[in-house]
């Protein structure tokens, strides 16, 4: 706890301009010194007897150790530091007084006693310095007076008169003395008179600063910034002038007179100073070239300019004060003063402008951040409504193409029973009554024995069997009996063989399970239109059928080595390719896809799939969107082209 209260009153006083640490710094310093000069006189300069020197050197080094303990005692508390320094001055000036009688009156170092009493001035105080002064005389005349009495002082021989000062020199020495402890303390004064008031000006200024800190209102700092500048500096008249909008204005006066409406633009000295970037002192202000501070300031005679600049150097306004009439010349470290005085305004100020405008900035940006919310809700709005209507649109478009599909299945289903009641009908009546026919005609023929009348009978029987197979061949194509007896591999086969015409088809049947009945009529019919379009326009030699069970239903794919097409092209019905039309209709119709790839001089390649459950929209095992894809890596080298085009 003690060593704690020490360490806190050992803290230097704040109204000190130099620590007591430093002080004791300063003064060690000087005692060193003050040894080394004796050790050197001593060494160098004749001694007056032989044992002077090592007199001198025990003495030295005596003082040397008291000094030590003295400059360690600088964190004593501050009165007992106080005392340690009084106390070490006077042993200063009782080694000072010993010494220069041992190394001679007439000595070098007579002149240490001035350099004391100067380094004390500056060091402490003019007062200490002329305490110390006046020590030092006391010491003087007490060694003359110890001389006449006899006393045994170091240097004195048998007659004791070696080393005797007259009354008068000894006069003369403390009149030196006193003289040059007068003019440094003098000095010394005027220097702490500045330092006392540079130290002033900075407690005003941090004063000024901690209520620029604490102020809001930034209308307000540049009113404090003139008060602070008059209250310091003994300003008679001010103004403040910042810029507002495109001109600048005055915000702050002191004195100043009130004008309703100043000349706009910047004075001369206004510019000067924003140029230079430093404050400008004027005897007066030219009313031809200042107009507007002349008006402000009418009459005004050591005027101080100082430009309130940002960090980047941006002007942001100007001070004009006028100084007091009876100072005609102005020191430059209170002119410095006065530019940190505005400086530290310009940034407070600015910074505050900074602020506010961020806080303009941010209500700025709350306030869109609003309205697009508000945006964004109405829009949400919107687009729900606007997915409402198209969830509804595709409602209905589904239920249309619902129906679409129902009435072309419908229609097919009641083709394919119209194709089946045909058949059967011409199975049933026109075949069979030409088979009668052409029985008759063969009983008639054996009855005749006329040449002529038998190669007439020999052609009605030609043209009778033509009809006859004709008939059943169009009894197949109605509806081929093997597709319901054998399945869809084997009416292929048997329509390949029917409509051939030169071409070499092959087949490869990769079915699991023979498709059902519906299903089944759906990939004939569409395996018979693509058929159809290769013997018309392709030209080709060979055909390829492969049928497999694919993505729970069944995949035909049907490709050609003949002249192929450019599918683009026929992107719908066109002449001589009805076909395209017809089976992508009925693969739809069953759920199902049918894809066609074609280049010109490649062939043709016509892919199809339908499910195995049949529904009138899609069925339940139909492939997603990247099914073709995948159905096209599943069809085989030999079935494919090397290069085609897909459309879908």
């Amino acid at each position: 706890m003690q060593a704690a209260s020490r360490r806190l009153i050992a803290r230097p006083d704040a109204s000190e301009l130099v620590s007591l640490a430093e002080r004791m710094s300063a003064l060690t310093l000087l005692r060193c010194g003050f040894c080394v000069a004796a050790i050197a006189v001593a060494t160098i300069a004749p001694a007056p007897d032989d044992g002077a020197a090592g007199a001198i050197a025990v003495a030295t080094a005596a003082y040397a150790v008291l000094s030590g303990l003295a400059a360690g005692t600088a964190r004593l508390p501050r009165g007992a530091a106080l005392a340690v320094i009084g106390v070490s001055l006077l042993v200063d000036g009782i080694f000072l007084a010993w010494v220069i009688q041992a190394t001679g009156p007439d000595g070098p170092l007579v002149i240490l006693p001035l350099l004391h009493v100067l380094a004390v001035t500056l060091i402490a105080s003019a007062r200490t310095g002329m305490k110390v002064a006046v020590w030092h005389s006391l010491l003087a005349f007490v060694v003359i007076y110890g001389r006449r009495a006899g006393l045994p002082i170091v240097g004195d021989g048998p007659e004791g008169g070696v080393g005797t000062v007259a009354m008068s020199e000894a006069l003369r020495g403390v009149a030196g003395l006193w003289l040059f402890g007068l003019v440094a303390a003098a000095f010394a004064r005027v220097r702490e008179r500045e330092l006392r008031g540079q130290k002033i000006h900075l407690e005003q200024m941090s004063a000024m600063i901690a209520r620029l800190e604490r102020e809001d209102d930034t209308s307000r700092m540049p009113e404090i910034l003139l008060e602070a500048l008059c209250h310091a500096f003994d300003v008679r008249r001010g103004v403040v002038l910042v810029r507002g909008g495109a001109d600048y204005v005055p915000v702050a006066t002191r004195g100043a007179a009130d004008v309703a409406a100043t000349p706009m633009g910047p004075d001369n000295v206004m510019e000067r100073a924003w140029s230079d970037g430093r404050a400008i002192l004027l005897r007066s202000l030219d009313p031809s070239t200042d107009r507007r501070l002349a008006e402000l300031l009418p009459g005004a005679s050591n005027v101080i300019v100082v430009p309130m600049l940002s960090r980047g150097g941006v002007a942001l306004g100007v001070v004009a004060i006028e100084t007091s009439v009876r100072r005609a010349r102005i020191r430059r470290w209170v002119v410095a003063f006065i530019e940190q005085f505005v400086a530290h305004t310009a940034l407070s100020l600015h910074t505050a402008w900074l602020l506010e405008e961020l806080h303009d900035r941010l209500e700025e940006n709350l306030l869109l951040q609003e309205r697009l919310a508000s945006h964004n809700e109405q829009l949400e709005e919107r687009v729900a409504e606007r997915t409402a209507e198209l969830t509804e649109s595709l409602r209905q478009l589904r239920a249309v193409d619902d129906d679409r599909r129902h009435l072309l299945r419908k229609l097919v289903d009641a083709q394919e029973d119209e194709r089946q009641r045909l058949a059967g009908d011409i199975h049933d009546d026109p075949v069979q009554k030409m088979v009668a026919t052409s029985m008759r005609l063969q009983m008639l023929r054996r009855r005749v024995h006329d040449p002529a009348l038998l190669e007439e009978f020999d052609k009605l029987l030609g043209h009778v069997k033509s009809s006859i197979t004709s008939m059943r061949h169009l009894i197949f194509e109605l509806r081929p009996s093997v597709l319901d007896d054998e399945g869809l591999a084997a009416a292929l086969e048997e329509h390949m063989d029917k409509v051939g015409n030169g071409i070499d088809f092959s087949l490869r049947n990769e079915l699991t399970d023979e498709p059902p009945a519906q299903a089944r009529v759906i990939l004939y019919r569409i395996a018979q239109e693509a058929l159809a379009n290769v013997r018309k326009h392709a030209r080709a030699e060979t055909v390829r059928i492969v049928l497999r069970s694919h993505a729970d239903g069944f995949l035909v794919t049907i490709s050609d080595d003949g002249e192929g097409f450019i599918v683009s092209d026929v992107p719908s019905s066109a002449p001589g390719h009805l076909g395209l039309t017809a089976m992508r209709e009925r693969a739809a119709i069953a759920g199902g896809w049918c894809r066609v790839h074609s280049l010109r001089g490649v062939g043709t390649t016509v892919e199809f799939w339908v499910p195995a459950v049949l529904s009138n929209g899609k069925a339940s095992g139909e492939p997603d969107s990247a099914a073709p894809e995948r159905v096209a890596d599943d069809i085989s080298s030999e079935a494919l082209p090397e290069t085609v085009a897909v459309v879908s």
